[in-house]
């Protein structure tokens, strides 16, 4: 993130950030009430968290470049991405600056499609069509810095084997279940997690969950959502390079009343893109809100018509 996120791929492990477990508040009255009882069972179980984890991963990818040189091959980290589609498009959504200082220098583009085995799957950069707003004169915390990068037509089938695209219009559904807890998930590849072997990237694809420290604020037609994360907890990165572009998701999760076990519904709220300085072992993550991502394609489906 300006403090600028990069990161890498070619093997993925999905990483978990547990919320560490705690007791429940027992409400006014005495009585624990089922959302409280899903929170407690959300803290609680790593096997739950990993699971939200997966299935948001099948939306997310990690962004890399490759560029020729005498030596051979060179892969730098960039980024991560949403897949994402609107009217018949296919695209990944990340930063601005994802693109435009790591991606569209590149000669391909590789993103990640499985899951734990070594592959390879790369676009050619000439052929990837970056829309939405234009970039600012200088990278900041007020952005705009997000992006839309089609994808090829000839790439979709490849890609949707293995993952899926976001569609606004069929998920973020209401919670069918009045009682229900709220968590944010911060999905990215931190580069501090990325290592190489032989020129072969393997980064993990972490979920950061986040319950109560997270500040939502609108300017203009853009806003921002503030992630506080505590980086002291064991296993959680100083720096969040490689997160930028990922997605920030609001995970309702809710015991089903037809099968007793918890289910989740989830929508995709923001798009990481920058990170503030450490202060009392706490760091805060940048994220573009709903309406900045609403306004992303407005001027995407406006281009798109051009």
């Amino acid at each position: 993130m300006p403090s600028q996120p990069r990161s890498t791929s070619s093997k993925v492990h999905n990483d978990v950030m547990p919320i560490k477990p705690h007791g429940v508040d027992t409400p006014f009255g005495g009585r624990v009430s089922e959302g409280s009882k899903v929170e407690g069972a959300l803290r609680g179980s790593e096997e739950l968290r990993e699971r939200i984890i997966r299935d948001l991963g099948s939306f997310t990818v990690a962004l890399f470049a490759l560029s020729k040189a005498p030596k051979g091959d060179h892969i730098s980290p960039a980024g991560t991405g949403t897949l994402l589609t609107d009217c018949g498009s296919h695209y990944i959504l990340t930063a601005s600056h994802v693109w435009e200082d790591c991606l569209r220098k590149a000669t391909k583009i590789g993103i990640t499609v499985a899951e734990g085995i070594r592959h390879s799957f790369y676009i050619d950069a000439a052929d990837i069509v970056p829309l939405g707003p234009p970039k600012p004169a200088t990278w900041s915390e007020l952005g705009p810095d997000m992006v839309l990068l089609r994808v090829p037509p000839e790439h979709i089938g490849s890609i949707s084997a293995r993952k899926v695209f976001y569609s606004p219009l069929v998920d973020g559904k209401a919670v069918p279940e009045a009682d229900n807890f709220k968590a944010w998930v911060l999905m990215g590849t931190p580069e501090a997690l990325t290592n190489f072997t032989e020129n072969i990237p393997h980064v993990q694809i972490g979920g950061y969950f986040a319950a109560k420290d997270i500040k939502y604020k609108s300017k203009g037609v853009y806003d921002y959502f503030d992630l506080g994360v505590d980086i002291s907890s064991p296993g959680m990165p100083k720096a969040f390079g490689g997160v930028s572009g990922g997605g920030l998701w609001r995970v309702e999760a809710y015991r089903s009343r037809s099968t007793g076990r918890i289910e989740w519904t989830r929508s995709l709220e923001g798009v990481a893109f920058f990170e503030f300085p450490i202060e009392a072992q706490r760091r805060v993550i940048r994220c573009h809100g709903p309406k900045s991502i609403l306004s992303a394609i407005r001027y995407t489906r406006a281009q798109a018509r051009e």
